[in-house]
């Protein structure tokens, strides 16, 4: 877990000139600093998959040392405790999350270039450059990020070659499609535990599902009332459901379940992107109204 300061209202620090100055720089990234944390913490919740979380962390870990040092960098020069605030930065979705930050880490890499250059105060000038190197390093963090979502694509009707198993198992979203083509499709699904795939039938599409990761139950039957099929699978399990046969996956485990599915015809609208269950299930309430 991230430690994040919690700091009291300081007392009346009686600042003039220079030290003024360099007081105000330092409340000014406090809050910036603070604000981006948060922003951060909140992208983590959203990150489509566990490495785009990780490196997220990672990101918050260098911004909360940051928030640290120009605490610590502020009772040295007041001999008070700082307040900052934290200024809640509003996104629509990861990918705008993502760029906004990247923008706000650009902005203040040349913010960090104006403050040494016309800052007279010799104090906080290696904070200054040991904070604009940090910035510079997240921003290359962010812009990786920003690529590696934009990649995450559906390639049909394209040659393809991916490593399934790693693809499967990198997958945080209930369902995407990474491969659409006019006869088949591929999409990777991420299952909670206690949740399940939902009930569903499909009157002329054959699927085949394997499982890369965790464990589960499987129910299949002519009727919706009748799943006379019942069968458990974990991982490198494969399951076939013939057209016409109403079927569930339910994740039986304590970890997210990780599995792919092969529809043949395609199920799904091309590039399909349902970052959870209710997203799918509204997706395909629209699509049934629209029918």
């Amino acid at each position: 877990m991230i430690e994040v300061y919690h700091v009291n209202h300081f007392s009346g620090y009686q600042r003039n000139g220079t030290d003024q100055d360099a007081a105000d720089v330092i409340m000014s990234k406090l809050n910036q600093t603070a604000s981006k944390l948060e922003l951060y913490y909140q992208l983590a919740r959203v990150a489509p998959s566990s490495s785009a979380n990780a490196d997220l962390l990672q990101v918050m870990e260098e911004k909360n040392a940051s928030l640290i040092r120009w605490c610590q960098m502020y009772r040295s020069l007041t001999g008070n405790e700082p307040t900052y605030h934290v200024q809640e930065i509003p996104f629509q979705g990861y990918v705008e999350g993502l760029q906004k930050a990247y923008q706000f880490e650009i902005d203040a890499i040349q913010e960090y270039r104006y403050s040494s250059d016309s800052l007279n105060q010799p104090m906080l000038q290696p904070l200054l450059l040991a904070e604009r190197a940090s910035e510079e390093q997240i921003a290359t963090q962010l812009h990786k990020l920003i690529e590696n979502r934009a990649n995450k694509k559906d390639y049909g009707s394209n040659p393809y070659v991916v490593d399934i198993n790693k693809a499967t198992k990198e997958n945080d979203t209930f369902r995407t499609a990474i491969w659409t083509g006019n006869n088949l499709q591929v999409t990777l699904m991420s299952i909670k535990p206690g949740d399940d795939i939902g009930l569903e039938i499909h009157p002329t599409i054959d699927q085949f599902i394997r499982l890369e990761k965790g464990q589960g139950l499987v129910e299949m039957g002519k009727r919706k009332n009748q799943l006379t099929y019942k069968k458990k699978v974990k991982d490198d399990y494969a399951i076939m459901v013939p057209a016409g046969t109403w079927h569930n996956v339910t994740n039986t485990g304590k970890v997210p379940m990780k599995l792919y599915a092969i529809y043949a015809p395609p199920e799904h609208p091309f590039g399909t992107v349902h970052m959870t269950k209710a997203d799918a299930m509204a997706a395909e309430r629209y699509l049934s109204h629209r029918n």
